[in-house]
């Protein structure tokens, strides 16, 4: 987990998490992380979500959530909900994710470690 900036919990947060799906798991992951998207509106502070799909089968996934603040992320990322995500993705995935979190004004703008993510709105 690499993080850009000492944490200003009121400013935006931005996470991205990079996997390598298992072969013949493409469906179910593109499930899987629409699913995340979906869950994580529902909760407070949520500013938006996209998925990056690989250039090739076996590139990697990027799921990008951004939230209006550190503290907000932070919910979401300890609750159960997304626990039980993660153990989904777990299944469907090789090896462990890359994560990215930055917060603060870089998560305004477009990072060469996050490619084509957008800033919150």
């Amino acid at each position: 987990m690499k993080e850009l900036s000492s944490p200003d919990h009121s400013a935006p947060a931005v996470v991205a998490i990079a996997r390598r799906v298992k072969p013949g798991y493409e469906a179910d992951f593109e499930a899987a992380v629409r699913g995340v998207i979906l869950a994580a509106s529902t909760f407070p502070g949520y500013a938006g979500g996209e998925v990056l799909y690989p250039e090739t089968k076996r590139g990697e996934w990027q799921l990008i959530l951004r939230f209006d603040t550190l503290v907000h992320l932070q919910e979401w990322e300890e609750s159960p909900i997304c626990q039980g995500w993660i153990a989904r993705a777990d299944a469907l995935t090789i090896g462990a994710p890359k994560v990215l979190r930055v917060n603060g004004l870089e998560a305004w703008f477009a990072l060469p470690e996050v490619p084509n993510a957008l800033p919150p709105p």
